[in-house]
């Protein structure tokens, strides 16, 4: 048998106590301290008495190599991204943060929103269509670039205002995504081309400076040496991979052609064209009519106005006819005055 206030302790203050007891602070080392600093043991020298923290100057010294080594590859990457200008025969030829939206005009606010929806989308729409010419020629990148923007344009409006505009806006909005993909798969070779030729340029020199170096004093240089250079076994790979994107490029722009061919044939961005002008005119239409009520209003409220004026002229006639009558009346004697 157990005792009876054992029992009452248990039950009522064994879960609570251990509940306490986990939530209690563990008591903090003296020997630790603010800012990374480390107090010294008992024995210790004088020199040990405070140290910094190593985990924290290893930590500051990998954050610095982390740093240079982002600078590095930012430079780099720049250099290596240098020569896309120079592959870009077109005279249109920009940056994406180059192409600059064109402005669309007359929006406001009050009207409804498939009204100007249909604006934006005729101009994104004119806009893709106005690269087609120049984008058709293969060494055209930059306007085969500037499509791919405008596609992407064009299709992020699509996706929020189709509903505006009915079918032909979904099948337009559909195609717009497939030509920007493709578009996209274009623009991936040609960026990696120049940066694959330029790393392959610079191997190149890199071996031909360092086989120059071996050679030394000869008079002329041994073909063995060259044979031996360090990048020799990477020039396969390079060269095989630069034929591979040439040869995908020219695959993608076949592809590429054969579908913009195909929607101007089907009349996919025609029938979008007609759906934005049907919503436009019915917009001018209603604007017209608007205007039309507008002024129908204003003249009624100016023929009540006239109507009201000529009541209350005819009332104050009335009433200057009643006084002058009874005044004559009043001038005239009556019979046995």
């Amino acid at each position: 048998m157990l005792p009876e206030e054992g029992v009452q302790g248990g039950a009522g203050g064994g879960q609570g106590d251990r509940r306490r007891a986990r939530r209690t602070t563990r008591p903090r080392r003296d020997d630790r301290r603010p800012g990374g600093l480390r107090g010294g043991h008992a024995g210790s020298g004088p020199t040990r008495g405070l140290e910094p923290d190593r985990k924290a100057a290893c930590g500051a010294d990998r954050g610095q190599r982390g740093a240079r080594a982002l600078r590095s590859v930012g430079a780099a990457g720049s250099a290596q991204r240098a020569p896309l200008g120079a592959r870009d025969l077109g005279p249109g030829a920009r940056r994406e943060r180059g192409l600059k939206a064109r402005r669309v005009k007359k929006l406001d606010r009050h009207e409804p929103l498939a009204d100007n929806a249909a604006r934006i989308v005729r101009v994104r729409l004119k806009e893709m269509r106005s690269f087609g010419p120049g984008a058709l020629e293969p060494q055209r990148t930059g306007a085969q670039h500037d499509m791919r923007i405008a596609a992407k344009r064009l299709r992020y409006v699509l996706e929020s205002t189709e509903f505006c505009l009915g079918r032909s806006a979904a099948t337009a909005r559909r195609r717009a995504r497939d030509l920007q993909d493709l578009l996209g798969e274009l623009h991936d070779c040609d960026v990696m081309l120049p940066r694959v030729e330029g790393h392959l340029a610079e191997l190149r020199e890199a071996d031909a400076v360092a086989v120059r170096e071996r050679a030394g004093e000869a008079s002329d240089l041994d073909p063995r040496l060259a044979a031996r250079a360090s990048h020799r076994t990477s020039y396969r790979g390079l060269e095989m991979l630069i034929v591979y994107l040439q040869a995908r490029r020219g695959l993608l722009f076949d592809r590429f052609r054969e579908f913009w061919v195909e929607q101007e044939r089907a009349g996919t961005w025609d029938r979008l064209e007609r759906a934005v002008a049907r919503r436009l005119r019915a917009a001018r239409e209603r604007r017209r009519a608007a205007k039309r009520a507008e002024q129908a209003r204003h003249e009624l409220e100016a023929a009540e106005r006239e109507k009201s004026d000529a009541a209350l002229r005819a009332a104050s006639a009335a009433a200057d006819l009643q006084a002058a009558r009874r005044t004559v009346r009043g001038g005239i004697p009556r019979p046995g005055g």
